[in-house]
């Protein structure tokens, strides 16, 4: 069974999974302290984020995948795209405990700046307790390839659509991630 939450309203949640099963999150321009405690193995948690930031917006995220039983798995994607003088902070942490072997979690944050004055602050890490887990974690971030860019504007598309198909195309990973999870 598959069970599915879209938070867009910024706050700070627990989310506790207790029982084996599917679990898909998706976070949507929203900020706060969003904690996962994997209690049953057998969960396999997707967490997903999608964040667009205009004029002065200030996200800040703060992710925790607490992995407190074995033989569970968490995913995290989260893209941001930032215009103007938008700020994109987030902090991650993956926690396996010690008797949490055959734990598989990834988290990953890439982002997008599409302006000089907007800035990302990302700083993702792990806290690995147990010998026998599957961890990695990363985070980018950086302008537009000026080169990709300009392939497309010689292909006939104005500066602007170009822009747009480059950003859609960053973005692609979440929306094809999630569609992915979906359908499992």
């Amino acid at each position: 069974m598959q069970h599915t939450t879209h938070i867009t309203k910024s706050q700070d949640k627990s989310f506790s999974y207790e029982q084996e099963g599917v679990y898909v999150v998706m976070l949507d321009n929203v900020s706060g302290t969003f904690a996962f405690n994997i209690k049953a193995s057998g969960v396999k948690l997707s967490i997903f984020g999608l964040y667009t930031g205009t004029s002065n917006q200030l996200f800040q995220v703060h992710t925790i995948q607490h992995h407190h039983a074995p033989s569970a798995t968490s995913n995290l994607l989260i893209k941001s795209v930032l215009y103007g003088k938008s700020q994109f902070n987030y902090q991650g942490l993956i926690r396996i405990e010690q008797h949490c072997n055959g734990s598989h979690a990834y988290q990953k944050n890439q982002n997008l700046l599409m302006s000089s004055e907007s800035k990302v602050t990302s700083e993702p890490n792990l806290e690995i307790l147990s010998h026998e887990v599957f961890c990695t974690h990363g985070s980018t971030t950086g302008k537009p390839d000026s080169n990709q860019l300009h392939y497309l504007h010689s292909r006939g598309l104005s500066y602007t659509d170009a822009e747009k198909l480059y950003v859609e195309g960053f973005l692609q990973e979440v929306k094809d991630g999630m569609q992915t999870v979906m359908q499992k």
